[in-house]
This record gives C-alpha cells, sequence and structure tokens, in this order.
C-alpha cells in the first residue's frame, strides 16, 4: 500500500517540477536577443545522421507548461527552417494519444514537450524534453 501511495504521489508532483516560473521582469537571455534570432534564422541546420524529428506536446496544458511548449518549438522551428530539414511532425499527446503513444512508449515524457531524433533507419537516436534551446537542438543535430 505505501509503494502505491509513493507511486503516485510522486506521479502527481512530477508535472509541478517540470513548471518554471520566472519573476516578472526577469532579464531575457542572449539566445532571446533580435542578434541571435535572426543568425539562428539564417544558419541552416546542420546535416548529421538525424532524417526525422517529432515534437510531441499537449494541445491543452497550463501556462507555465504552455510557455516551455511555445519556446521549444520555436527554438526547433529556427534550426530546422522552413521548410523544415529534417522532416518534423508535430503530435498533441493529449488531443492525439494513439499517434504519440509509439514515441512514449520507446521513452516517456516526464516534462512537455518532448522532441524525438531519428536516424534513417527510424532508430531513436536522442530525445529531449522541457524548454529545449536551440544549441540543444543543433547538438542532437550533430
Amino acid at each position: 500500500m505505501r509503494v502505491i501511495v509513493t507511486l503516485v504521489s510522486i506521479a502527481l508532483a512530477l508535472p509541478l517540477v517540470g513548471c518554471k516560473r520566472e519573476a516578472p521582469g526577469a532579464k531575457a537571455s542572449a539566445s532571446t536577443s533580435p542578434t541571435a534570432k535572426s543568425k539562428a534564422a539564417k544558419s541552416p541546420a546542420p546535416s548529421g545522421a538525424v532524417a526525422r524529428i517529432v515534437f510531441v506536446d499537449k494541445e491543452k496544458a497550463c501556462a507555465c507548461t504552455r510557455a516551455s511548449i511555445d519556446k521549444s518549438w520555436k527554438a526547433l522551428s529556427g534550426v530546422v527552417g522552413f521548410p523544415p530539414v529534417p522532416d518534423v511532425e508535430r503530435i498533441h499527446m493529449d488531443s492525439q494519444p494513439d499517434k504519440a503513444a509509439p514515441y512514449t512508449k520507446q521513452r516517456p515524457i516526464m516534462v512537455p514537450p518532448g522532441i524525438y531524433f531519428f536516424d534513417k533507419r527510424n532508430k531513436l537516436v536522442q530525445m529531449l524534453q522541457g524548454e529545449v534551446k536551440s544549441a540543444q537542438i543543433r547538438a542532437a543535430l550533430n
């Protein structure tokens, strides 16, 4: 019985750990400056072993999780460009559970979003989750 109570407590507390709350007026990092954005958008995505990316998020989320999802999507879009290279598929795990299941079975998502990187053989190369920065995505693509 204690094990069940402990597991349920952990399961309920994990989403709260992923929430990052910043104080109003907090300084923006160098990666969010206008010059950093323009450099990220102009530089091509690195060519590496990654052939496909799957971005798994939630369609309905609290404000802090939504902010994390939006920042990670923006970072990913800035790195892969438009049209994206490599291909990017976006799945909402709450409204498309059947589509998200194969990915979350490989590596569960503790803090959305989860970004899965696959090679040409459809083998999972790396998985990032939570608020992800452009530098992390570039490193995964190399």
